[in-house]
C-alpha cells in the first residue's frame, strides 16, 4: 500500500516544474523573466539536493515515517507562507514579486 501511495506521488510531483516555470511565465516578462525561470531553476535543483538528504535525516530520528512525514511538512509550511505573504497588504502577489496590482485610483489626477 505505501510503495503505491510514494510511486503516485512522485509521479504527481514531476509536473511541479513545469506549472512553477508556466507561473513564472506569467508574472514576469523581459529581463526580468530570464532573472526569475533562473532563480527557479535554481531553487528547484536546491530542493532535489537537500530534500532527500532532510528525509534521511528524519528517517534516522523518527523511523520510516520519517519519509512521509518531511515530504507533508514541509509543503504545508510552504502552504501557510504563501497564505500569509500573498495578500499581506491587500494587493495580490505585491509582496511576492515587489509589484503592486494596479488599482484605479494610480490612474486619477487630484
Amino acid at each position: 500500500m505505501i510503495g503505491s501511495l510514494i510511486f503516485a506521488w512522485g509521479g504527481s510531483v514531476g509536473g511541479y516544474d513545469t506549472l512553477g516555470l508556466l507561473h513564472v511565465g506569467q508574472c514576469f516578462k523581459g529581463s526580468d523573466l530570464t532573472a526569475a525561470s533562473s532563480m527557479f531553476v535554481m531553487a528547484y535543483t536546491a530542493g532535489m539536493v537537500v530534500g532527500p538528504l532532510l528525509c534521511s535525516a528524519a528517517m534516522e530520528v523518527t523511523g520510516p515515517p520519517g519519509l512521509l512525514i518531511l515530504p507533508a511538512v514541509v509543503p504545508a509550511l510552504f502552504i501557510l507562507l504563501v497564505l500569509r505573504w500573498d495578500g499581506a497588504d491587500g494587493n495580490r502577489h505585491s509582496s511576492l514579486y515587489g509589484k503592486a496590482k494596479e488599482t484605479s485610483d494610480d490612474h486619477q489626477t487630484a
